[in-house]
């Protein structure tokens, strides 16, 4: 579904490459993570996919296809929900098609299901204001579903919230991403975040980025929170927590 291929970086005000000669795949379906501590190059990968940044050399595809022939192809979950303050809940979430096709009439009805879906039409007069943090980020999820894109790139969506907040986002997304199929690629600081979402993760351990470390997450879908008791969970966890502490002591 994405490839990397011999993928170089640097920033234009930066002497050293941050990305060198990168390799990776990501399968139609995938719910990878990416860990790795602040500052190491997470983003930055999300922003080359999303040609918010242009690789120096080497090709990212899409489906097989090069993005850089592409458009519209990625939907972007940021951090923040940067739901616009003025624009009710119904117009936020229609935000990306009206944007794409200008049918104002259509892009609300397709929203308006959406927001049918996931339990929001009560909040569709609303502004983002009159929401939970958690309604929030429900919305910015609906937002980048409406994109149309088949890979969504969410960049620590849930970081913001409280711990119990955090939890239920965490399950819902996972019920989710079972529910329609989308290839997501997730970024967290969280490890146990990682294990608990994830069929595969990516460590991020070495600055330039040469390769990304996988690891794959032994447990089925769907999951439960039991899970991460499991002693080769643990063991897991306690591994990846050693290699990210290793590289924030260099």
């Amino acid at each position: 579904m994405l490839e990397f291929s011999n993928v170089n970086f640097k920033y234009e005000n930066d002497s050293k490459t941050l990305i060198e000669d990168l390799n990776f795949k990501i399968n139609k379906g995938d719910f990878v993570s990416i860990i790795g501590p602040s500052g190491c190059g997470k983003s930055t990968i999300f922003r080359l996919i999303s040609k918010l940044e242009k690789a120096s050399s080497g090709d990212i595809l899409l489906g097989g296809n090069n993005i850089k022939d592409l458009h519209g192809h990625i939907g972007y979950m940021p951090q923040r929900d940067l739901l616009i303050p003025w624009r009710t809940i119904l117009e936020n979430a229609s935000l990306p098609m009206e944007v794409g096709s200008r049918n104002v009439k259509e892009a609300r009805q397709k929203a308006e299901e959406y927001l049918k879906i996931f339990g929001l039409n009560e909040y569709k007069d609303k502004h983002p204001k009159d929401l939970s943090g958690g309604m929030r980020q429900r919305v910015s999820f609906i937002r980048t579903l409406l994109t149309g894109s088949e890979v969504m790139l969410l960049d620590e969506p849930f970081s913001a919230l409280d711990a119990i907040t955090k939890v239920s986002m965490q399950e819902w997304l996972l019920s989710q991403w079972i529910n329609l199929k989308k290839t997501i690629l997730f970024i967290t600081h969280d490890v146990e975040e990682a294990l608990f979402l994830s069929n595969r993760i990516f460590v991020i351990s070495e600055k330039p980025i040469v390769r990304l470390k996988e690891v794959i997450v032994p447990l089925n879908y769907p999951r439960d929170r039991h899970a991460l008791s499991n002693r080769e969970i643990l063991e897991i966890k306690e591994e990846l927590i050693n290699e990210l502490k290793q590289r924030v002591e260099l």
